[in-house]
């Protein structure tokens, strides 16, 4: 996923939080939450005593590692990385947290990767394949290894040839989406592609506050017809 998921936790200089930052990139849902599941080692630290004083030093002892299928995780409102992507800024997100058997809590800084701007894209994203409009719903944009993949949402409206218009939404965990006949009627579809939008883990799809569209970097558009 290109995230930071090892951590360690020095607890002889700052208790409680972990040495390293764990990278969202709002662009990949996986990244948007830190593993359930994981392998934990401990080191016990014991002060060190010379001619019967403590000398402010400290040992490890009794390393052991263990396995846990699941450890409760919070992580910080994840709005907050679109805000930042969105204005273009890096920057801290906040904390997750980690509660680990006996209670015990580990805090990790969490920081957005893949900050935003904008898109120049060329070319359609979509394309008429017999009575089917077949939308792409990824997109690969830059050059070699500046290239990156990025999400498309549609949304618009389709007219039933003789009757009504309705909104539509199209999206899919894939790189395409088929838009298929509804009934024997022709219908024609007028859509915005949002390239750049967000999904969460969930399918949710992330809505600008103040435009009420997905948030994204650059649109699109598209028009067909299914019948």
């Amino acid at each position: 996923m290109g995230v930071n998921t090892e951590f360690s936790v020095d607890y002889s200089t700052n208790i409680g939080m972990a040495q390293g930052t764990y990278s969202i990139d709002p662009h990949i849902p996986q990244s948007h939450s830190l593993p359930k599941g994981w392998e934990i080692s401990f080191n016990a630290w014991n002060p060190v005593y010379a001619n019967g004083a403590l000398t402010g030093e400290w040992r490890g002892t009794n390393y052991e590692t263990v396995t846990r299928d699941y450890i409760a995780v919070s992580m910080p409102a994840f709005d907050w990385a679109a805000d930042l992507v969105e204005n273009g800024s890096d920057g801290s997100l906040g904390y997750a947290t980690l509660q680990l058997d006996n209670g015990q809590r580990v805090r990790i800084p969490v920081a957005v990767t893949g900050k935003g701007g904008s898109l120049t894209v060329s070319g359609s994203f979509y394309r008429q394949q017999g009575n089917l409009l077949v939308l792409d719903t990824k997109a690969t944009i830059g050059e070699d290894a500046d290239a990156k993949q990025y999400t498309i949402v549609w949304v618009g409206t389709a007219t039933v040839a003789g009757g009504s218009t309705y909104n539509v939404t199209f999206a899919s965990a894939g790189d395409k989406y088929i838009v298929q006949p509804k009934g024997l009627r022709k219908v024609t579809y007028n859509l915005t592609g949002y390239i750049g939008a967000v999904i969460d883990e969930s399918g949710n799809v992330l809505i600008d506050g103040e435009s009420g569209t997905p948030w994204c970097l650059t649109t699109t558009s598209a028009s067909g017809t299914v019948n």
